[in-house]
């Protein structure tokens, strides 16, 4: 089968200074990319002299997944939808979610926030470690270098669950029981 026939759903966490990539194949069902882009070194150049040096993270960052857009033909993307904290870091956020949405624009796009990832694989208040450890314990050869390619990885699965694409049964995690404290009668 030739890679225009294939079928292929891509993850993604994205962000300014590190974007995690990941494509599974959907007729293989296997992850067959996993990736990330690091603009946290791409500094001011004399080839970007005068240029804001934000807009050419975002177009560094928009012409590597072109290349990976060409190697694997997405027909759906999932991201993990982004969340706001700092001004700053939301605005960049929201900048390279918009570029990267545009490289998808004619694709299905479903966006996941973190918690329902979390939900998804393990439990919503689970830790990155945590739900990374959980899918490598049904992927175990699978390799993830850094927190935005397990999320991304993580928010694909997340899609397979939610379509039914593959069957995923969370483990029975141990909470702690909440012990009832007594009450002290009020004094008057």
């Amino acid at each position: 089968m030739s890679k225009s026939n294939k079928r292929y759903l891509y993850g993604l966490d994205i962000s300014l200074k590190c974007t995690g990539v990941s494509v599974y194949d959907l007729d293989l069902k296997e992850f067959v990319f996993v990736g990330s882009f690091n603009t946290e070194k791409i500094y001011a150049t004399k080839e970007n002299k005068g240029l804001n040096l934000q807009a050419v993270k975002l177009n560094k960052l928009q012409a590597w997944m072109r290349e990976i857009i060409v190697e694997y033909p997405p027909i759906a993307v999932s991201i993990e939808r982004m969340f706001s904290r700092f001004k700053n870091e939301t605005q960049a956020i929201a900048k390279a979610t918009g570029v990267v949405q545009v490289l998808f624009w004619d694709k299905p796009q479903v966006m996941f926030p973190p918690k329902s990832v979390k939900l998804a694989i393990i439990r919503g208040n689970a830790s990155k470690e945590l739900v990374k450890e959980e899918i490598l314990k049904r992927y175990p050869d699978l390799i993830m270098n850094n927190e935005d390619e397990s999320d991304a990885v993580a928010v694909a699965i997340t899609f397979l669950i939610d379509a039914s694409l593959i069957e995923w049964k969370k483990p029975v995690v141990a909470t702690k029981k909440k012990v009832a404290k007594k009450k002290e009668p009020t004094k008057k």
